[in-house]
């Protein structure tokens, strides 16, 4: 499987993960993009989710497609399991786990790995609920408050918050029953287990938990308010889709849009069916989230939207309305599941039922009333149906030369350009202006990129490449909800203090498509001494310090605090020098020597959890030129450590394992009580 996200972020991150699985040590800092991320915040990786061993297992792309029909299995069978446990028969439960797991949002977003892994548990969490509510014994909650880390560390954040809105939700419905038989004693009870569980689920996950919440404020995203672009909301005029899917999109629209809001026509009767019987708890529920999910997929469209907006707990699930539409999938699956069962338990043929009948006629009429309504002109029309002709036919004719073309592009993906740089083993970094290579791909060939592709830009960086294109502190050009940024072809000092040696660039020559690099003037090394400091605590005032021309960032290095500095005696006049000795992502050394005082710049982002030991001493990291990090010397030689060890990290790591022991002893005890047999 090769789809856009899979080639520009799922397959370096992968690959790179399956080499750290091999190896048996997880770098917990990513230097090939954006300068430096960290890479154990970055949830949607998934290193610590189970499943994706699969990766050292077998070729990425091979891992990936395992990965998809796994999870689309599993999606399936937790649904059908649920579906039997809430009294169903076979064939509805059947029906009901295979609209769920191929509906159009599941086969949409299987170019989205993390969002698939996610929303694939979510059935099985509220069948354990179920079942831990009903019955006495740790098992049951103890299972359910694994499956809840596992969905949290699978690695999708907004999916993860909006499968804790329907589970809130379901906790709810699950407490409703003794509340109305006024049987106060039960309904603590399957509070406390409910509260269990969820703090078993989040202590489980706190090893990605944990780091991620540390980067969130420190991330663009963080900043996102309710700007959310149209294109990333079910509008009204795309209703039609929830009838039969975009056949002709829009330039460049997402398939999130056009695809994901289709379920099928026969499940959506069978929904309206069960949405029409009196007789469920299921059904009032389910009919509920369906309605509500709807209308807050569509974004501002509907004053629900705002209202959630009112809590800042639920503002990151708001990003992107259009993923709400995965509660809306999942109620038309349990719905039509129940529609069927109904259908099953009428005693009388589907044609001696006039009430039957006429629901499905009414339906009909809706839908397509619904459908010319909105698709309007005759055009749309003919154009629609020309394109339903035609899609088998295309299908058949290009299937296996697509097999084909997948194979030989799979087997020739490396980019010629990136042979150039297997020369060069020096330690620099490029800024890459082509979104087709240059996002995450470098970083399979351990190639350092300035640019990438991540939900976690951090808004310092960002801020500094805007500055330095346009020397403007203005962000808003930037989308709120953006994971990519390509610097252009800037000789700036700016860039060279990025240790940006090279730039590529797409160019065109007898009519081809090419790739070409460029060696940077401005170019300094990734670690440097500099005798003198300045203080400046106005942080844009910095960065116009920095975009002057004329500013020698080699003479001085501004610092935004001078504690601690009182007993040094910096000086113009002072010389040294800087090597790096020893390169890895989360482990870098340095040997300086110097006639006197200086500091020590390196071309790494500033971030909390790097710390510096000075002859196996441990110092202060101070944030230099706005971005990067310095320690003060005092003169002769020295050998400076940098490790990144954040406490964030640490802490959900002990946390973690405190909860896996905890998960253990309490099912070897309740796998031994007479209750659970």
């Amino acid at each position: 499987m090769l789809f856009p996200d899979h080639l520009s972020w799922f397959y370096p991150l992968r690959q790179i993960a399956a080499q750290m699985y091999r190896q048996g040590h997880i770098s917990l800092w990513d230097p090939y993009i954006f300068a430096g991320l960290p890479r154990g915040a970055e949830i949607q990786t998934g290193l610590f989710y189970p499943l994706n061993v699969i990766s050292a297992m077998l070729p990425v792309f091979k891992a990936i497609a395992h990965f998809v029909a796994i999870h689309l299995f599993l999606a399936s069978l937790f649904m059908y399991l649920y579906l039997r446990g809430s009294g169903l028969s076979r064939l509805p439960s059947v029906f009901g786990s295979l609209v769920f797991a191929y509906s159009g949002f599941s086969i949409v977003h299987t170019e989205q790995l993390s969002i698939i892994s996610t929303c694939a548990w979510l059935p099985l969490i509220l069948l354990l609920m179920d079942r831990a509510s009903e019955r006495r014994g740790v098992v049951y909650p103890v299972l359910a408050g694994i499956v809840v880390g596992l969905q949290f560390l699978a690695g999708h954040p907004q999916m993860a918050l909006i499968n804790g809105l329907v589970i809130g939700a379901y906790a709810v419905f699950i407490l409703y029953k003794p509340s109305r038989l006024k049987d106060w004693a039960q309904m603590k009870r399957r509070a406390i287990i409910i509260i269990y569980i969820l703090a078993l689920g989040l202590s489980l996950a706190s090893i990605a938990f944990i780091p991620f919440l540390e980067v969130y404020p420190y991330s663009l995203r963080a900043d996102t308010g309710l700007d959310t672009s149209k294109e990333l909301a079910l509008t009204p005029s795309r209703l039609h889709t929830l009838l039969m899917p975009e056949l002709r999109p829009n330039k460049e629209e997402l398939d999130e849009v056009t695809g994901s809001s289709y379920v099928g026509i026969v499940p959506l009767i069978l929904a309206v069916l069960a949405a029409s019987m009196r007789r469920r708890g299921l059904v009032r529920f389910y009919t509920l989230i369906g309605f509500l999910s709807l209308l807050v997929s569509m974004g501002r469209a509907t004053p629900l939207y705002y209202l959630l907006s009112l809590f800042a707990p639920f503002r990151p699930a708001l990003q992107l309305p259009l993923r709400f539409l995965f509660p809306y999938m999942l109620a038309i699956s349990v719905l039509s599941a129940l529609g069927l069962q109904h259908l099953q338990e009428m005693r009388s043929g589907i044609l001696s039922s006039g009430r039957l009948f006429g629901l499905i006629i009414a339906v009909l009429i809706f839908c397509l009333v619904l459908f010319f309504s909105i698709a309007g002109s005759r055009d749309f029309l003919l154009h629609s149906t020309a394109g339903g002709l035609r899609a088998p036919i295309v299908f058949v004719l290009i299937f296996g030369a697509c097999a084909i073309l997948l194979r030989i592009w799979a087997r020739g993906m490396k980019p010629e350009v990136f042979n150039f740089f297997e020369h060069d083993r020096s330690l620099y970094r490029v800024s890459i202006f082509d979104r087709d290579i240059g996002l995450n791909l470098p970083m399979v060939y351990a190639i350092q990129n300035i640019s990438g592709y991540n939900a976690i830009i951090l808004k310092d960086v960002l801020h500094y490449f805007i500055y330095n294109a346009t020397h403007s502190h203005d962000l808003s050009m930037v989308q709120s909800a953006s994971r990519f940024y390509l610097l252009p072809n800037l000789d700036t000092k700016m860039s060279a203090l990025m240790n940006v040696k090279y730039h590529v660039a797409p160019f065109t020559k007898d009519g081809k498509r090419q790739m070409g690099v460029s060696l940077r003037k401005n170019f300094y090394p990734r670690a440097f001494l500099v005798p003198q400091c300045a203080v400046v605590t106005d942080r844009t005032k910095i960065l116009e310090i920095l975009g002057d021309e004329e500013f020698d960032p080699t003479a001085s290095i501004l610092l935004e605090t001078g504690s601690g500095l009182e007993n040094f005696r910096f000086s113009p006049a002072t010389r040294g020098d800087a090597r790096v000795a020893h390169f890895a992502p989360d482990h870098i050394e340095i040997v300086t020597r110097a006639d006197g005082d200086s500091f020590l710049f390196l071309s790494e982002i500033f971030f909390p959890g790097w710390k510096v030991y000075v002859d196996g001493v441990e110092g202060a990291i101070y944030r230099g030129n706005y971005l990067f990090r310095s320690v003060p010397l005092r003169a002769g030689g020295h050998r400076v450590s940098f490790i990144y060890d954040p406490l964030s990290f640490r802490a959900g790591k002990y946390i973690s394992i405190a909860a896996v022991g905890l998960c253990i002893l309490f099912l070897a005890w309740g796998f031994r009580s007479e209750s659970w047999r």
